[in-house]
């Protein structure tokens, strides 16, 4: 017979865990918890919870349909059912699961916003809109249906309406860069260049200093360190210069004694999951402010980072393996990419070889000895997304500039079907 206490105090081990982002622990915790008491829907739930941050989200899925299978009316599991549906890219089940969340409670402004997100990325922009107004109505301090709605209409060329729903998302979130980013964008291309400005001084600093942020880098979540190399660009002030500088000083030789950590074969690693994106990101802007600084020392420094940085992910690397599918010398096989993996019974390990070669997609890359171990479960070395090859295709396209080549022929292979 079954401990309820024992049951219970798992379930909150668990919930602690997903507190503090060990999501494997927790999934291992919510596991014991849900054997323990199979019909606890809120085990169920916090277990896809877990499984969605590890990007599982087939499994997920299934967990919240047996969470809603035990407690059809919580608004709670719905919710967070298409959000993770969402954040795997099938809008329209997720808007089906928003649909619920509404039926049962239709003031939601969370499920409302999100609903509109998921009908933004399908293109359907102007119905978007009708769901973050609505959610406005609501609430009109929820910043993020504001900033979202902005997003919507830039999709639909209005930036000047966009313009008054980023401002308005500032005034109730004024710590928001992605906010900050967008505003600034919009106002540049709508020829209003020192309004872009002022707001430039909002982008994060380093902790218990007025320098902006130089120790991360560019990415899908932080759009700062392209600003400086744009701005530079644009105005030739001083202020970005010094920003961009100081950031890419700390990727190459290093600022003020520190530097970004180099794995022994030479690769600019920042972080574990996914580190060949965030040096992709670098290298594409250090080609693009190695273009415009005119210290010839500093362009060479600039262009010679990133070039070194594309070759190791082309296979100058000890491992001397490509990190790009289908090209180079042993190139990853099994990338963590649901269609080109084309699993006929929904499992991630069968087939054991991927049936679609997905040509040119950056994987996630090694750890920060230069080891990379392919397998489709190991999603932090083989994970593969639009954020990895934006910057790496960039980069690529100076280096083709630069050097020329040509097309090899008769590629790529046709499928045997």
């Amino acid at each position: 017979m079954t401990d309820p206490n024992a049951a219970k105090f798992i379930y909150q081990q668990g919930l602690r865990c997903l507190e503090s982002r060990d999501f494997v622990a927790a999934l291992a915790l919510f596991d014991d918890a849900v054997k323990l008491t199979p019909d606890h829907a809120d085990a169920w739930a916090c277990r896809s919870l877990a499984l969605g941050h590890l990007k599982r989200y087939a499994e997920s899925i299934a967990s919240f349909d047996k969470a809603v299978q035990l407690n059809p009316n919580e608004v709670r599991i719905w919710l967070n059912r298409g959000i993770a549906l969402a954040e795997w890219g099938k809008h329209e089940e997720a808007i089906a699961s928003f649909d619920r969340v509404l039926a049962l409670q239709p003031d939601h402004c969370e499920a409302i916003t999100s609903r509109g997100n998921s009908l933004a990325l399908l293109g359907r922009n102007q119905e978007a809109i009708a769901d973050y107004d609505k959610a406005l109505k609501i609430n009109s301090n929820y910043y993020k249906a504001w900033s979202n709605r902005g997003n919507a209409l830039i999709n639909l060329g209005k930036p000047k309406q966009a313009i008054k729903s980023y401002e308005e998302a500032l005034k109730l979130q004024p710590d928001d860069p992605e906010v900050w980013y967008n505003l600034g964008c919009v106002l540049m291309v709508s020829g209003q260049p020192e309004e872009a400005e002022q707001y430039y001084d909002n982008l994060n600093t380093e902790a218990n200093s007025n320098l902006k942020s130089y120790k991360w880098t560019h990415t899908w979540d932080d759009k700062s360190y392209g600003s400086y190399v744009l701005l530079a660009k644009l105005t030739g002030k001083e202020k970005y210069i010094q920003d961009a500088e100081r950031w890419l000083d700390y990727w190459t030789d290093g600022y003020m004694g520190e530097k970004i950590y180099y794995t022994p074969g030479g690769l600019a690693w920042l972080e574990e999951w996914g580190p060949l994106r965030y040096t992709a990101n670098t290298a594409f802007l250090a080609f693009s402010y190695g273009d415009f600084v005119k210290d010839l020392t500093k362009k060479q420094r600039y262009y010679s980072f990133a070039e070194r940085q594309i070759n190791y992910m082309l296979g100058s690397n000890p491992k001397q393996r490509s990190y790009v599918v289908g090209f180079g010398n042993n190139p990853p096989t099994k990338p963590h990419h649901r269609n080109a993996h084309a699993s006929w019974v929904n499992n991630i390990n069968i087939p054991e070889k991927s049936r679609h070669i997905l040509y040119g997609a950056l994987v996630g890359g090694p750890n920060k000895n230069d080891d990379y171990i392919d397998e489709r479960t190991n999603f932090k070395m083989t994970e593969v997304a639009i954020d990895y090859n934006a910057g790496f295709t960039g980069a690529i396209a100076k280096m083709y500039s630069k050097y020329g080549g040509k097309p090899l022929s008769n590629f790529p292979d046709s499928e045997q079907r």
